[in-house]
């Protein structure tokens, strides 16, 4: 047997050790963990600093980490810890990062209070929370202000009035037919002509921005939180950011149709369509908001000309059959399936949503109702007017019905309607818009 000399075993020893040392060295590295949260403070606004509805909060903040930013999310909570308005997310990268966003507080219906501004910021493995009180004055709680889109002279024109229906000013007004839209949220208004939509601040009047639209002489357009939509040729509509921004298309592409009724109801388009030369032949599509794709197409010739959302998957849309009567059809979007749930013996002029679970409806048969979405009853509110056009205000619960003499503002109290005032009206009612303004 060979004896290796003292001093290579003593070399064996040495780079046994060092491999061991080494080994230990990068398995102990390998396994140490990131438990340094990243750092981030306010940089505005100030503690308790006061806001009002539809204001902007300018919220700015530094933000570090010892090796990777990953993410932040702002969003902002009420007293009972429910977020309110929409959460903000970003993805950051960097170690150090100066961040600045605008937060709209476009929710006119948040009560006057503190709420609390909260700022989520990641790194790799950690997630810092800092906070900040601010105060928001809720909105009033009544109506300030009124847009009456009507037709007089053969003249169209929109002309502004308060909560009282006093005239204030005079908008818009064109020789030729134009749709007429507001928005709460965004304090702005909205004109579609057969070639132009013009986005228009509410409070200065002043004109905001404007895009040219392959439209047709009976454009429409609506709008949600979000976005307008606008109708186009061929049953096609485009969707618009409220900053004048092309997002989507709609397309129906239905070369012997046009738009008949335009509604955004959650989260979905529902685009009504006539036959340009057939009188009773009518189609229904519809769309997923945010993607444009198709959900549905109704080819059952029927007219649907409201829609109401009850849950995130319930709609129900008014229906005129042909018949002089009308249908309220549930429409479930998980199941795609169509439900009848409600038949009225004469037709139904028109419906407003007063909140989640009940409509109020005015027929051609002189009677108001109100119908209970979850338990289909109705109730009786009032007989013997006429009204083609309702709408209602839910920021001081009055129904404002039109009628061929006029105006009449109603106060809803539970199961009761209070004839509060009588307007006389000289001319032609199109659309009534009701917009809460600061």
């Amino acid at each position: 047997m060979r004896i290796l000399p003292q001093y290579t075993f003593k070399v064996y020893q040495v780079v046994l050790l060092i491999a061991i040392t080494l080994l230990t060295f990068f398995s102990c590295k390998k396994e140490q963990k990131d438990t340094t949260l990243p750092n981030a403070q306010f940089i505005s606004p100030f503690a308790n600093t006061l806001f009002s509805v539809y204001d902007t909060i300018l919220v700015k903040l530094e933000v570090s980490d010892e090796t990777q930013l990953k993410k932040i999310e702002i969003y902002i909570k009420d007293g009972f810890n429910k977020t309110v308005l929409d959460t903000y997310s970003n993805q950051i990268s960097g170690k150090n990062q100066s961040i600045e966003i605008p937060l709209i507080i476009n929710d006119y219906k948040l009560e006057s209070g503190t709420y609390i501004i909260y700022a989520d910021v990641y790194d790799e493995v950690n997630i810092k929370t800092i906070s900040l009180p601010i105060y928001i004055n809720g909105t009033p709680n009544y109506l300030k202000n009124i847009y009456y889109q009507s037709y007089q002279n053969s003249s169209y024109s929109v002309k502004q009035y308060d909560s009282s229906f006093n005239f204030m000013s005079n908008i818009y007004a064109s020789n030729e037919f134009f749709s007429f839209e507001s928005n709460s949220y965004y304090q702005l208004y909205y004109v579609c002509t057969t070639s132009l939509i013009k986005c228009f601040d509410a409070s200065t009047k002043q004109l905001l921005w404007q895009n040219q639209i392959n439209g047709i002489n009976i454009s429409t357009c609506v709008s949600d939180k979000n976005s307008v939509f606008v109708s186009l040729i061929n049953g096609n509509c485009a969707e618009y950011s409220h900053q004048g921004t092309l997002r989507r298309s709609y397309l129906c592409n239905e070369i012997n149709y046009k738009v008949n009724y335009l509604m955004e109801c959650g989260n979905y388009l529902v685009v009504n369509l006539k036959h340009a030369t057939l009188s009773d032949n009518f189609k229904t599509i519809l769309f997923e908001k945010g993607t444009s794709i198709i959900k549905q197409v109704l080819t059952d010739n029927l007219i649907y000309k409201k829609a109401f959302l009850k849950s995130e998957n319930e709609i129900y849309l008014l229906v005129e059959t042909g018949n002089q009567n009308s249908q309220l059809v549930k429409w479930n979007s998980l199941t795609n399936t169509f439900t009848t749930v409600f038949s009225n013996s004469s037709t139904i002029n028109d419906a407003v949503q007063i909140d989640n679970n009940n409509l109020v409806c005015c027929s051609s048969d002189g009677s108001l109702k109100q119908l209970d979405l979850t338990s289909l009853t109705i109730f009786p509110l009032s007989s013997g007017k006429i009204y083609d056009k309702i709408y209602y205000s839910d920021l001081n619960q009055k129904i404002y019905a039109h009628s061929q003499t006029g105006i009449d503002i109603l106060l809803k109290q539970n199961l009761n309607l209070i004839n509060q005032q009588a307007i006389s009206l000289s001319d032609s009612l199109v659309k009534m818009k009701l917009l809460n303004l600061k």
